[in-house]
C-alpha cells in the first residue's frame, strides 16, 4: 500500500513538473538589450514600478513598456531571458513573499538602473540608489528625493 502511495505521489509530481514546461517556447535569436525608460510619477504610496521587457510574439521581439501596479505583499522579482542549449526562454517576473534576508551580491549578479523620475521635485535633490553594507551582506537602497 505504501509503495502504491509513493508511486502515485511521484506520478503526480512528474505530471506537474512536465506540464509546467510544456508551453515553453525557445527562441534561437538573442533578445535585444532592454530599452531605457523614463519612470513616470508614482500614482501613490501603494504603487510599485514594473520595468519593461522584450516579449516574443512568434515572429519578432516586441517591447512591453514598464508600468505602475498596486503593490501586493512581497517584492517584485524581475523577469529575464535565460539561454540554454535549446535557445533563449523568457522567465516571467513574479511576486515573491517578502524576505528579511539581504541580497548576497557574491552569489548572484544583480544590476540596478539608477533611474530618476521623469519630473524634478522643486527644492529637492535626487539621491541615486546604492548598495549598503550590513553585517549580513549588502542590501540595495533605492533612489529617492531629499530636501536641499
Amino acid at each position: 500500500m505504501r509503495q502504491k502511495f509513493l508511486a502515485l505521489c511521484v506520478l503526480i509530481f512528474l505530471m506537474f513538473f512536465v506540464s509546467g514546461y510544456a508551453d515553453m517556447v525557445y527562441i534561437a535569436k538573442k533578445p535585444p538589450q532592454p530599452k531605457a525608460e523614463i519612470i513616470t510619477k508614482s500614482p501613490g504610496k501603494e504603487a510599485v514600478w514594473i520595468g519593461g521587457h522584450w516579449k516574443w510574439d512568434s515572429e519578432e521581439f516586441v517591447w512591453v513598456s514598464g508600468h505602475w501596479v498596486k503593490k501586493p505583499q512581497g517584492r517584485w522579482v524581475k523577469g529575464h531571458w535565460k539561454k540554454n542549449k535549446k535557445g533563449y526562454i523568457r522567465i516571467p517576473g513574479h511576486w515573491k513573499k517578502k524576505s528579511t534576508k539581504p541580497v548576497d551580491v557574491k552569489k548572484r549578479k544583480v544590476s540596478h538602473r539608477l533611474a530618476k523620475p521623469a519630473k524634478d521635485k522643486p527644492g529637492h535633490v535626487w539621491v541615486p540608489g546604492h548598495w549598503n553594507k550590513t553585517k549580513h551582506g549588502k542590501i540595495w537602497i533605492k533612489g529617492n528625493w531629499k530636501k536641499k
